[in-house]
């Protein structure tokens, strides 16, 4: 739902937030630079997803899905503290790692905790999560839009508020066993691959 919500909150105030960042000479260009937000939100997202997705195999899925979670809630709270539109650009880039990366192990978890019988139930509820999340933003943003010109920086605020479920993730949540019983396995390969190089080089 937050990712949702972080999304198409950009959406809605990225032009609010071009137009008080740029300079006037640039505000012609301003579809552009709108489109530079998006692109470097999108090609954090696809970074963290392939980085994150890796990771969830060798740190684990909740260790991975936490520092996702705390990736993005960090640079979408910076991002309403930006100085100028390179800073927003930035820390979108760094918002958009963390977006991207809780989608592998958040649904690898859904997978591998869920009976097979429930798992379709599970990934869709996941998936219309995100639905939710937009309209969300869209209701917030009919609220704090009358708020001024700043008003685009408290859309971003709220993007914090994903940093208390590391709470719930760090006491409630626990690695799946099929990662547990896989990462076991791992490790003993590797060590029976030492003994083998060990007694190959005596």
């Amino acid at each position: 739902m937050f990712d949702g919500y972080e999304t198409y909150g950009l959406v809605l105030v990225m032009g609010p937030a071009v137009h008080q960042l740029l300079p006037p000479e640039r505000l012609p260009r301003a579809p552009v630079y709108i489109g530079g937000l998006l692109a470097a939100t999108m090609i954090g997202w696809a970074a963290g997803g392939v980085t994150a997705g890796i990771a969830a195999d060798y740190l684990g899925r909740r260790r991975t899905l936490m520092l996702s979670i705390l990736c993005y809630a960090v640079f979408t709270g910076l991002a309403a503290m930006s100085w100028g539109y390179w800073s927003l650009l930035t820390f979108r880039f760094l918002t958009g790692l963390g977006l991207g990366a809780e989608w592998g192990p958040g649904a690898a978890i859904v997978a591998e905790f869920w009976p097979p019988a429930s798992r379709g139930r599970a990934g869709g509820a996941l998936h219309a999560a995100y639905g939710v999340g937009l309209l969300v933003a869209s209701g917030i943003w009919v609220l704090l839009s009358p708020l001024g010109q700043s008003s685009w920086r408290y859309m971003f605020l709220i993007g914090i508020l994903p940093a208390f479920l590391l709470l719930y993730v760090r006491r409630c949540v626990d690695e799946p066993a099929i990662w547990i019983a896989a990462s076991r396995d791992r490790r003993e390969a590797q060590e029976r691959l030492q003994m083998g190089l060990l007694k190959t080089e005596n």
